[in-house]
């Protein structure tokens, strides 16, 4: 089974950029009647072969479909979507701008091989899903102006992807116009962002600069020898879906939170605030910050799955007993958690805030959870902890 993979100005256009005044390059959220091709549009191109047709799912981005849970789609996520097999498929979203967003909701289907073909080897770049993580074909750099070759590097992430569920894909093109100096200086750049967490690599910069420090998410664009100065279109390549694409000047929506990685949506959805301006989202992760006055701060509430603006939501231990098999936990718990399970720790020394060891996983359940700790230390005092973390 193909693999959905998507490829990013698989031609390379040179030449000055004239001015491009437009914000919005190209966007289509692929609602329509079910079963629509989508060559009718005329900015689609399907290879010979290729199924390409809008298909209604009704109410995918719920938090059981999602990759991460709250992440939104840039419209919004109606029912119709982009379904392809047998790629591949060219959408001409071509663009003179120095700066190039490409937002998108996809759902990819994995497999452990990388491709290797024509299309990928002519590419700026090319972005892959693999046994859950992502692969990108970029360039490697010697120096600010010349592009050695270009190799598939897995991405080193926290944002990992699980196959089957829709994620959010965010590319950031950043040609940084012509060179002003012959060839010194020039070095285009791209960023990969998974559900608004970038992908790392020993192979990036930490800013869309040769020159910044190494190990960041930054990487430069493929097609050795050939200056990249503007996206000319995209390809998808395989199988699978794609939701919401817009590709634009700016900076895409799907914001997260510089600490937490908490999804803006979260904030609004449960009601902490309508207000998603940087400062207030920043506010409303911060330690300390308790919409609903339970003792649990809202990021703690977004990890445990409980609701920041209803008191009676939150994780707690209900009652302790001890049985012939050894201790009894009770705790309150949900269904909504991010984490598999809950983890129960012992320690026999409370002073010492790193004496906790795990014990039990225990599969999350709605409501009240009891658990009988088997294994639980023998010597006394003991204590018992219940957590769910990231």
């Amino acid at each position: 089974m193909k693999k959905t993979m998507m490829i990013l100005a698989a031609a390379i256009m040179a030449g000055p950029a004239p001015l491009v005044m437009a914000q919005t390059i190209y966007s289509n959220s692929f609602e329509g009647v079910n079963g629509t091709p989508i060559t009718n549009d005329s900015a689609w191109t399907a290879a010979s072969g290729v199924e390409a047709y809008v298909t209604n799912i009704a109410a995918y981005l719920n938090t059981t479909n999602m990759n991460t849970p709250y992440m939104g789609a840039p419209f919004g996520g109606n029912p119709g979507v982009l379904s392809f097999a047998n790629g591949l498929l060219t959408n001409s979203c071509g663009s003179a701008a120095t700066k190039v967003v490409i937002d998108q909701m996809i759902q990819p289907i994995q497999t452990t091989d990388l491709p290797y073909d024509a299309a990928v080897s002519n590419s700026q770049c090319s972005i892959t899903f693999i046994s859950n993580s992502v692969a990108v074909w970029h360039g490697v750099q010697t120096s600010a102006w010349v592009v050695d070759y270009a190799k598939w590097g897995i991405m080193n992430s926290d944002a990992t992807v699980t196959s089957g569920k829709w994620c959010r894909l965010t590319i950031t093109l950043d040609y940084h116009g012509l060179p002003t100096d012959g060839e010194g200086g020039y070095n285009p750049m791209f960023q990969v962002k998974i559900d608004g967490k970038p992908l790392t690599s020993p192979d990036g910069h930490v800013t869309a600069d040769f020159t910044s420090s190494i190990n960041g998410s930054w990487l430069s664009l493929g097609k050795p020898a050939v200056y990249p100065t503007q996206l000319s279109y995209l390809i998808l390549n395989g199988t699978g879906k794609m939701d919401d694409l817009n590709v634009t000047q700016d900076d895409p929506g799907g914001m997260i939170t510089a600490i937490h990685g908490i999804p803006y949506n979260w904030f609004t959805y449960t009601g902490v605030t309508n207000d998603t301006s940087m400062s207030a989202m920043a506010a409303a992760e911060a330690d300390q910050a308790d919409a609903d006055g339970d003792g649990m701060w809202n990021w703690q509430e977004y990890i445990a799955g409980t609701e920041p603006t209803n008191w009676s939501s939150r994780l707690v231990i209900l009652s302790t007993s001890m049985s012939s098999n050894g201790p009894v936990i009770t705790w309150q718990g949900t269904m909504k958690a991010l984490a598999a399970n809950y983890t129960i720790a012992a320690s026999t020394n409370l002073s010492d805030g790193n004496a906790w060891t795990n014990l039990a996983l225990s599969a999350k359940i709605e409501g009240v959870n009891t658990y009988t700790v088997t294994n639980a230390p023998a010597t006394t005092p003991g204590f018992l902890r219940v957590m769910v973390s990231q």
